[in-house]
């Protein structure tokens, strides 16, 4: 399970230093989301066995989380050196990737978030509401996709701006971090991709959409 940083051309989101506490708490509700999100995609598409995972209750739900050391340690260490990233407006989408044995996409659960910078009126709870809504429709997507093959894995892909990427690359502690530019396997888009819509988040703090995309091709469908 490899962390990737891929390259994308989007626009950055500016904002105001006296606003930044309040979007570093609205990236850390995002992170968590996206840790207990991907929890949720290993757990109901098998990648791992049902015995490493334990039931907690997040947002006021029933979800299930990993309880094995290695695998929790890699997933805290990307999200922890992405979540600095995410709060500049540097990273555009998030894409947990599960692929077969060769390596090739078969499935992309895709996450592209706007931060709007207006917090003064978003409402924790409103918040909540949409994350909550968010995971009860990522637990049953499973019924809406076809079987994996055997012996699947997945990686985690930020797509940033370039001007990013090259500054990372640039940097001291690159080498350092769980993130390497990612090996084009199946390109940006699959090719004739089921594209499964799961759901849209939209408050005064940010906009979340987030959606399936599983390989028609590689799983047989066409």
């Amino acid at each position: 399970m490899d962390a990737a940083s891929s390259s994308n051309n989007g626009s950055k989101v500016d904002f105001n230093k006296k606003d930044q506490h309040k979007v570093d708490n609205v990236v850390s509700v995002v992170i968590e989301l996206l840790e207990v999100a991907l929890n949720m995609i290993l757990y109901v598409r098998n990648i791992y066995p049902d015995g490493i995972f334990k039931k907690y209750r997040k947002y006021n739900i029933a979800v299930l989380m990993s309880c094995h050391p290695e695998v929790n340690s890699y997933i805290k260490d990307v999200f922890a050196s992405i979540q600095p990233l995410i709060s500049k407006g540097d990273i555009e989408k998030v894409v947990f990737q599960i692929i077969n044995k060769d390596g090739c996409p078969v499935e992309r659960y895709c996450f592209e978030m706007k931060f709007l910078g207006d917090n003064s009126k978003c409402c924790y709870f409103d918040v909540e509401e949409h994350v909550r809504a968010l995971l009860l429709k990522l637990n049953v997507c499973e019924s809406l996709l076809s079987p994996l093959p055997a012996e699947c894995s997945f990686q985690i892909l930020a797509h940033t701006k370039r001007s990013t990427l090259t500054a990372m690359e640039e940097s001291n502690n690159f080498q350092d971090s769980p993130w390497v530019v990612a090996e084009d396997k199946g390109g940006g888009v699959l090719e004739d991709a089921n594209i499964i819509p799961i759901r849209s988040c939209s408050n005064q703090a940010f906009i979340l959409q987030c959606y399936a995309e599983e390989n028609t091709k590689l799983k047989g469908l066409t």
